[in-house]
């Protein structure tokens, strides 16, 4: 198992990411980089607005490693604000505005941003407009951009060097409510799945960028093609949640790749049964969820394309995949393994004293190399309960997942230690939606669990006592009230139109 456990070293991460960014404009000045609807920039013209964002972001007093939130929708200007942050030295904090603004509220008040980069300033909580917010949708900001030089930003531009073990991004995760963890991710790390990637399934066009900026996958699905100078073609804002669109932009066009969470992918195939001709997308990668044998064959009927299972925690980034195209054999499970780990990644399944164990026997998933994550911002006890000394003081992040090997060296997902779920890619602690059920005057104590229905897939169901029947306006707590309040608490990927609440008296 020993040659399975590690993937092949590459080099080229000793830099920064914004250093390979820049090297890129360069060598593609004329080609097109961003396409958004009706608006196309090229990589000369990319770089030169990228630069004058970064330059007006470092005279406002934000130095390398500084935070810099990006609460943005899908447009143009959410990779220049993406690439801005990252050649100030910055480190990305990517804030999805349609989450519910007492989430917002808190990943600012817990990340302590420098400056906020927006282009829809009334997303913002008004708490945090005494932050600096650079509001790209004001007229007197843009013009105030403007005026700054886009000549290179360089070293001596910033505060200090920028190295490849300073933080790139920090992203939140694992946390429906409440207490979300912020996990911080080097550039080496993120340099590594990007030069993965491009060594290993090298780009001939361009790629969607569909997916919200709340996930990790949106980080090298933006950031992929710009390393590359490919195109990125950017859909509208919702367009994720829309199979027509999706398939619209696919349609006629050069793109290459396209991420998709595995339930999202269902929703497209169950819209575009057949295959469509005009579409031709040489590699779809699924992540975020468990993938079924027969959805991945039909995302690759579908879209003409080779299917990609990828795994990967937020602390570890995307460290293990399987290409469905490499397995022909019939008798196979119900769904497609995890696969092999990433260039300069490894893996080891552990029993409960932290024991290797053999071919078949499940364990623990333990992570470790250059993808792993610094650890949780601002959380040293939970960092240290995660991220452990493993032996010969290689650090390992221990990701709660349940998996086995199979005779051929490829790891299978078993399951959970905990009762962690998945929802539309995102993780969600049932423990944590109580919590909320709970915070409802009606209610007096709660449980929730996921269940699997027969047309909305995973969804969650609370389990709760009354507590003062009478709430406000002397109503009683009924499946509408109640989950109208959970509505306004949850994230979006949380919910569905059907909401669970089975009251026990």
């Amino acid at each position: 198992m020993t040659d399975w456990s590690s993937g092949v070293p590459i080099d080229g991460i000793d830099q920064n990411v914004d250093s390979v960014l820049q090297d890129s404009a360069t060598r593609h000045g004329d080609r097109v980089a961003i396409a958004y609807r009706d608006v196309t920039l090229s990589y000369l013209e990319f770089d030169e607005r990228v630069n004058q964002l970064a330059r007006h972001v470092v005279e406002r007093g934000v130095r390398v490693g500084d935070r810099v939130a990006v609460v943005a929708r899908r447009d143009e200007l959410l990779p220049i604000m993406v690439a801005a942050v990252l050649r100030a030295g910055a480190v990305y904090l990517p804030v999805d505005p349609d989450q519910p603004e007492d989430r917002i509220g808190y990943l600012l008040a817990d990340s302590a941003p420098s400056a906020i980069l927006t282009n829809c300033g009334e997303a913002i909580p008004s708490g945090a407009r005494e932050l600096r917010v650079v509001d790209l949708a004001d007229p007197v900001v843009v013009a105030l951009v403007g005026k700054q030089s886009a000549g290179t930003v360089r070293d001596g531009d910033r505060s200090r060097t920028l190295f490849a073990d300073d933080a790139a991004y920090l992203i939140y995760t694992s946390g429906t409510t409440g207490r979300p963890k912020g996990v911080v991710v080097s550039h080496r790390a993120l340099l590594n799945r990007l030069v993965w990637g491009h060594r290993t399934y090298p780009l001939t066009g361009g790629v969607l960028h569909k997916t919200p900026i709340g996930f990790d996958v949106s980080v090298p699905e933006l950031l992929s093609p710009l390393v590359e100078g490919e195109a990125l073609a950017v859909l509208p804002p919702d367009g994720h949640r829309d199979p027509s669109q999706i398939m619209g932009a696919l349609r006629g066009t050069s793109l290459d790749r396209v991420n998709f969470v595995p339930s999202m992918a269902q929703a497209v195939v169950d819209h575009w049964p057949n295959a469509d001709r005009d579409v031709s997308t040489r590699t779809a990668m699924l992540a975020g969820e468990a993938l079924r044998w027969s959805l991945a064959e039909s995302v690759g009927r579908l879209l003409s394309s080779d299917v990609l299972n990828i795994y990967g925690p937020t602390e570890a980034g995307e460290v293990m995949y399987y290409d469905c195209s490499t397995d022909s054999d019939s008798d196979r499970a119900e769904f497609v393994p995890i696969g092999r780990p990433v260039a300069n990644s490894s893996v080891s399944v552990l029993d409960s004293w932290l024991r290797p164990v053999p071919v078949g026997v499940v364990g623990e998933l333990y992570l470790s190399g250059v993808q792993v994550a610094w650890g949780y911002h601002g959380r040293c006890g939970l960092t240290a309960s995660r991220f452990v000394a493993g032996a010969g003081g290689v650090r390992w992040y221990r990701t709660g997942d349940v998996v086995r090997w199979r005779g051929d060296g490829v790891l299978e997902f078993v399951g959970r230690v905990d009762d962690q779920v998945k929802i539309r890619g995102q993780r969600v602690e049932p423990g944590e939606v109580a919590v909320v059920v709970e915070s409802h005057p009606g209610v007096g104590s709660a449980v929730v669990v996921a269940v699997e229905h027969a047309v909305a897939g995973t969804v969650l169901v609370a389990y709760l006592t009354p507590g003062s029947l009478e709430v406000s306006g002397g109503r009683c707590l009924g499946s509408s009230c109640g989950c109208g309040w959970v509505r306004g608490c949850l994230l979006i990927w949380c919910l569905r139109r059907l909401c669970g609440l089975r009251c026990c008296r």
